[in-house]
């Protein structure tokens, strides 16, 4: 391996320059599961895209996946902005964030973060459904009363 700092060649399972000391560039393997490595991590092609759980509940979900950067969903008029960034950056950064088994075990646990976020997004419509049904009839039948 080269050094991209001094050109000096490396062993391949070194990770500092033995000429320089500076820090060498991790190789990586398409199988190579880097997951939980932060900034060095590399999310393969499968997990990139939208991400349904991190969209529906933003926060909770970034707790879940150990990405802290989604609690700024609790700040008034950054939430609006910040569930899409979510959705759309979320794999990434829970792939980076946490140690996953494999590229199956990560779809599979972000699969249920998406089921859970759709039945509590659907329960809540349900909610705000029976209540404007309500209010409606409520104001209905007093109007008819007076």
């Amino acid at each position: 391996m080269f050094c991209p700092k001094c050109g000096a060649t490396n062993p391949s399972l070194t990770s500092k320059c033995s000429s320089c000391g500076s820090p060498l560039p991790i190789p990586l393997q398409t199988t190579a599961n880097t997951s939980g490595m932060g900034n060095l991590s590399q999310a393969p092609l499968e997990i990139k895209g939208w991400n349904w759980g991190a969209f529906f509940l933003s926060w909770i979900w970034g707790v879940g996946n150990s990405v802290w950067i989604a609690l700024l969903c609790l700040i008034p008029f950054v939430n609006w902005v910040m569930v899409f960034v979510l959705g759309a950056k979320g794999s990434e950064w829970a792939w980076a964030a946490k140690k996953w088994d494999s590229v199956e075990h990560f779809k599979r646990i972000q699969r249920n973060w998406a089921l859970a976020g759709l039945i509590v997004f659907l329960v809540g419509l349900a909610f705000w459904i029976v209540y404007f049904v309500f209010a409606f009839w409520a104001v209905t039948t007093t109007e008819a009363m007076l």
